[in-house]
């Protein structure tokens, strides 16, 4: 991938490696690997349709971790990340973000039926192929579910993100509240429907001149990502998103899952609409 090479990647994977084995011999050693096509209706997240821009991109996502069981009702979780995405039209969002990450869950009462709480963090660096994007995210947040039938779980969560970027146009700062409900249709599917709601910075693109969206924005300049020149805008606004997701089983230790998320972003006279649809392959082992 072209870009910088970050020291920050390198010591996240350092201590990832050096860590994760030194922990207590009790503990789940947990796989996964998730790749597969997403596309992206509005990767310009813009609102006039002669800004839009769509794009298609190859996702991977990559964790190893270990799950340690610390009483009968509190469990450890640790875990290294890494994330890819290579987009085929605008390289320049081509992304590498290995992570690391931890969460702690308090189960009350016995039995998969019992409701149950969980904190967690992940921090990471995002690796840009367009340098003045990359920089460090944290997303602390807190979560809890129960399963209502033997069929049907349901989840609630709360997210901050933060991310501090070489160029402050690209730092981000929200909150995110989000539900979902899964139904497994049968023993190998499960069909996942969720809504997310988040406030806080997001980055639109536009051709200029848009005096509309430079009196609510926080930082803009010209950036040369896609192929005519556009400005950025970080500004803050409210997103509503609603998704819903199939998974199968492909045996034992595979899954074929197909997602489709709905965006709406807002704010005064900027509103506009994302679609993504992803296919991808998830192995667990």
């Amino acid at each position: 991938m072209a870009g910088s090479v970050s020291a920050g990647k390198f010591l996240l994977l350092l201590v990832a490696v050096t860590l994760l084995p030194t922990l207590p011999a009790r503990g789940n050693w947990v796989f996964d690997l998730r790749s597969g096509g997403l596309y992206d209706s509005n990767v310009s997240r813009s609102n006039r349709s002669e800004d839009v821009l769509d794009d298609a991109a190859w996702r991977t996502v990559i964790t190893a971790g270990q799950g340690i069981q610390l009483t009968d009702d509190v469990r450890l979780g640790v875990f290294a990340e890494v994330e890819s995405h290579v987009w085929a039209t605008y390289d320049g969002l081509n992304n590498l973000r290995p992570g690391l990450g931890a969460n702690l869950r308090y189960r009350f009462g016995l039995g998969k039926n019992a409701p149950w709480i969980r904190a967690e963090t992940k921090a990471s660096y995002a690796d840009f192929a367009e340098a003045r994007r990359s920089g460090w995210e944290v997303r602390p947040g807190i979560r809890g579910g129960l399963r209502l039938t033997e069929r049907f779980a349901l989840e609630a969560a709360y997210e901050y993100e933060h991310f501090a970027a070489r160029d402050v146009r690209f730092d981000q700062e929200a909150h995110a509240a989000s539900l979902r409900g899964t139904l497994a249709i049968t023993s190998s599917m499960q069909i996942a429907v969720g809504y997310k709601f988040r406030h806080g910075d997001v980055n639109s693109y536009a051709v200029p001149p848009r005096p509309d969206i430079v009196k609510i924005s926080k930082d803009f300049g010209p950036i040369d990502t896609f192929d005519t020149p556009y400005i950025a805008y970080r500004l803050a606004a409210s997103t509503h998103s609603s998704s819903v997701a199939i998974s199968q089983a492909l045996g034992n230790f595979a899954a074929l899952q197909l997602s489709y998320e709905w965006q709406h972003t807002a704010r005064e006279s900027l509103r506009y609409t994302n679609h993504l649809a992803e296919l991808a392959v998830a192995l667990s082992f």
